[in-house]
């Protein structure tokens, strides 16, 4: 027997009553204090012995803890069910067979789980491994209760035409076990009375069984995401005296729902047998995203991506099973920008050190998905070496040698920190846990007599951040190398020592003495050594064309992060270039330390500014082109995280290839299009980059939705083509040209579209595009055969043809009316309904011949374009809309047309 189970074994014998010191157990068994006082703290480190008291310390074996049900571990894993799981548990336990129970809950928030679960639990804790589990779901038979009644309870033969046998019911048949009544509310009055009778007296009949009573022992949990009070008999309801209510998903955590979306992409990690690759901030999308049918909807919506992203795999687009954010959904991504929990979002997974999250096939429950790369947390570096040494894969001197490689790694790691992260990371604290490191870090410098630098003053606060984390969680703390450290280095473990007193009298939490071990190594780091590897700051700064557009940014940013992370430099749309240099060379060398900058820029000359600052200023400088509030976060967040100039450059720069990835062969349906504003000139550098800027600073639209671009023109046929492919990926609102161009859409000169008339026409043009998109997004639901996507803008572009041909424009309120008609009516044809005739076609047609004929002529490309067939009853009701009263005369062929 090792020398370890002896020791375990004694104490065990000796400390029934009370707890026994190391020298008092080392004379007991004849051995070395020094050897008896290793294991002991072995054993408290594998959870088998607990120590009490500081002078002098007594030890005493652990009591062998409850083994923990099914419900039990489902609760820790998601608090938010903690009530539900009591509720269950005494409704089992109750005496002599438990309770009924009622779960009431949304669709999607996990009853049928939670039913179980439930019996899983009755299982475990009754010792009854046979016992029968039935659902029935009493929505399948709704429509015929007397089939639904004989289902539950059974059925007489003969009991009606074409019941030839007896029929056992389910009741029957869960006799001794566990029936799960989903969708209860649509069961029918009689069977919810034949139930509560069952419920009183555990006995039915039959249907068509007058005469035969029979008896069961079922425990019934019954379901329902209605109001009891509404759907059920209240002679049933009284009858069920356990009402457990399931929290949605919006009511849970950010942590269960991440939770949440680990399971689901492990569980399709086992399916497929195949690590699945999840950037960042695709999670953190799904942290955010508005997910109305709960978790059934989550877990749908993973299980779409994953099988997206495993064809892409199969067919050799991708080499690993990847998700980035451009494959999500528009309504999965905006959730990365969700209004109440924004800030709460973007701080989730500031641990994780690289861009994607990796989901094993082989993940356990509870156990948190691995990064790409090395692990940001020592705990988990610890956790897989002790896995594979007590798989015994590797000897006692690979493990020393590999954690100690860890080990190296991770302390190196925390040099990267810089200036500002101390205060990021005490802002994403939890509030005790920051107070905490307040005192602790000045405390320690107090004792050992010198001060931290800024960077390894970071890294130590992260480092108690995830310790006090780690242990809040339940999870345990393992060094291996404690003694080593206790015994080479007793200054700044007795340090270690004393901020651990910290964290526990602050935080309400009992910090290892084992962590002491980890954080006495942050206090013998060589802090010259720091200074050499380390590397210089990035600064971050926004430069952009408009009163407020560089420093909206910029603090948009910082009240994000909580830090100042950014600085905005605005530049007036009539600056010279010139002096936009004077002023950031003036800031920059304004600055106490240099630093690396990063630069990041709207448009058109500022784009140089960074090669100046590295010639004249001789300071590295990296530049990001066509910069938005995300480049600004993203470069504010990686410079504060101490990564040197080319990554923050490279990972900001990858923001385009994460959020719009790889170009799909076949592209899903859009129904947000792209629509552009076009400013033309020569060269596309000239008086279209004026223009664009002034348009930007002087018209009001959604930036996301609509780009203003300059074009040069090289020749007509050049920008025709230009135009087109433009064309063929969006929406072309209008035009702003020195020449005259014959497309058909809206053209202004510069003289027009800088005057206040001109601008108030290219709002309107703004607005009613913005109108089309919003009856897009409306009719998503009901068209079920057409794109809205498509058809509203061929609907736009038929209307626009006949206004001017006729000379008429409809009114506004027509004019919407008439899209949604189209279509409508495209929807209809295509589905093959039959059209409703137009009451006094001939006639109609032969006093608007004219009229009708150019609608008729137009229509023929929206037949082209959707495959369809427009009947004349069609033509002559498109017609209608333009009578002389829904019209706007505004040419000279007013009324030609109309009448």
């Amino acid at each position: 027997m090792k020398r370890i189970e002896i020791v375990y074994r004694r104490l065990a014998e000796l400390t029934k009553d009370k707890g026994i010191q190391t020298a008092e157990l080392a004379a007991d068994l004849g051995l070395a204090r020094s050897n008896v006082s290793d294991d002991l703290n072995r054993l408290c480190s594998e959870q088998r012995a607990v120590k009490e008291g500081s002078k002098p310390v007594l030890y005493r074996a652990a009591v062998p803890a409850a083994p923990r049900t099914v419900l039990d571990r489902f609760a820790e894993r998601f608090p938010s069910f903690s009530q539900p799981v009591e509720q269950a548990k005494a409704a089992v336990l109750y005496p002599p067979d438990g309770m009924p129970m009622l779960i009431l809950g949304e669709t999607g928030t996990g009853k049928s789980l939670f039913a179980n679960l439930v019996h899983e639990f009755a299982a475990q804790i009754l010792d009854r491994k046979d016992m029968p589990f039935f659902v029935f779901n009493c929505a399948d038979y709704a429509d015929n209760p007397q089939l639904l009644v004989s289902w539950l309870f059974g059925a007489r033969k003969g009991a009606w035409t074409g019941a030839d046998a007896d029929r056992i019911g389910i009741m029957e048949k869960a006799d001794g076990g566990f029936l799960f009544l989903d969708e209860v509310h649509r069961l029918p009055p009689e069977g919810q009375e034949m139930l509560f009778s069952f419920l009183d007296r555990g006995t039915f009949r039959r249907v068509g069984d007058a005469d035969i009573e029979r008896k069961a022992s079922v425990r019934i949990i019954a379901a329902t995401t209605e109001n009891p009070d509404s759907v059920l008999l209240k002679t049933f309801t009284r009858r069920i005296p356990m009402i457990i209510r399931l929290p949605t998903l919006d009511e849970r955590s950010l942590d269960e729902r991440l939770e949440l979306v680990q399971t689901f992409y492990s569980d399709e990690a086992r399916r497929t047998g195949k690590p699945i690759y999840a950037s960042v901030n695709s999670i953190r999308s799904l942290l955010g995203y508005d997910c109305p049918n709960n978790v059934g909807q989550l877990k749908a919506d993973i299980q779409l991506l994953c099988a997206k992203a495993y064809s892409d795999f199969v067919s050799q687009k991708k080499e690993t099973v990847q998700i980035v954010t451009a494959s999500l959904p528009g309504h999965i991504r905006e959730g990365l920008f969700s209004g109440t929990v924004h800030r709460e979002i973007w701080h989730k997974l500031t641990d994780v050190g690289s861009r994607f999250c990796v989901f094993s096939p082989d993940r356990k429950e509870g156990e948190r998905f691995f990064e790409n790369g090395d692990s940001s947390s020592i705990y988990e570096l610890i956790d897989l070496r002790m896995r594979e040494m007590k798989a015994g894969r590797l000897t006692e001197t690979e493990i020393r040698e590999n954690l100690d490689a860890c080990v190296k790694n991770y302390f190196s790691r925390a040099r990267n920190y810089q200036e500002e992260t101390e205060s990021t990371i005490i802002n994403i604290a939890e509030p005790d846990t920051a107070e905490a490191i307040r005192e602790i870090i000045p405390a320690a410098e107090k004792r050992l007599g010198r001060q931290f630098p800024e960077q390894l003053r970071a890294g130590i606060a992260m480092h108690i951040m995830t310790a006090v984390r780690r242990i809040k969680s339940g999870r345990t703390i393992v060094n291996p190398d404690f003694n080593r450290i206790r015994q080479t280095n007793p200054e700044e473990f007795q340090a270690a020592v004393e901020a651990l007193n910290t964290v526990d009298h602050i935080c309400g939490v009992s910090m290892p003495l084992e962590e002491a071990g980890f954080l006495s190594l942050f206090f013998i780091m060589d802090t010259e050594d720091l200074s050499v590897t380390h590397g210089r700051l990035v600064t971050v700064v926004v430069m952009a064309h408009g009163e407020s557009t560089a420093s909206s940014m910029a603090k948009a940013c910082n009240d994000l992060l909580k830090i100042r992370a950014a600085t905005g430099i605005d530049v007036p749309l009539n600056e010279p270039p010139e002096t936009a240099w004077v002023r950031l060379k003036t800031w920059i060398t304004g600055q106490a330390e240099k630093s690396d900058i990063l630069l990041l820029v709207d448009m058109g000359s500022l784009t140089n500014l960074g090669k100046m600052v590295e010639t004249e200023l001789q300071l590295r400088c990296r530049t990001i082109t066509l910069v938005s509030t995300l480049h600004v976060l993203q470069a504010a967040r990686k410079a504060a995280e101490g990564l040197p100039l080319d990554r923050v450059y490279r990972d900001v720069a990858d923001i385009r290839d994460t959020f719009l990835g790889e170009p799909a062969v076949n592209p899903p349906v859009r129904y947000s299009r792209q629509n552009y504003i076009i400013s033309l000139c020569s060269t596309g550098e000239g008086s279209a980059l004026l223009i664009r800027d002034y348009l930007t600073a002087h018209l009001k639209f959604d930036r996301t939705r609509i780009l203003v671009r300059n074009l040069g023109i090289s020749g007509k046929d050049d920008i025709r083509t230009r135009l087109r492919t433009l064309k063929e990926s969006g929406c072309i609102l209008f035009l702003v040209s020195p020449f005259r161009i014959e497309e058909d859409v809206p053209l202004f000169t510069i003289d027009e579209a800088m005057s206040a008339e001109g601008r108030r026409e290219m709002q309107t043009i703004i607005d009613n595009g913005s109108l089309l998109e919003k009856m897009e997004n409306a009719y998503r639901e009901f068209l079920s055969q057409t794109d809205p996507g498509e058809v509203f803008p061929a609907a736009r572009h038929f209307t626009e043809q006949i206004e001017k041909k006729s000379g008429f424009e409809l009114q506004e309120s027509v004019r919407t009316s008439m899209f949604c008609h189209i279509a409508c009516m495209v929807d209809r044809l295509k589905k093959g309904q039959s059209v409703q005739p137009f009451s006094g076609m001939h006639q109609f047609i032969a006093e608007r011949q004219l009229l009708v004929e150019t609608v008729r002529h137009e229509a023929s490309a929206l037949e082209t374009q959707f495959s369809v067939s427009i009947p004349d009853d069609e033509i002559c009701y498109l017609a209608s809309f333009f009578h002389p009263d829904n019209c706007i005369s505004t040419g000279e062929k007013a009324g030609t047309v109309l009448q």
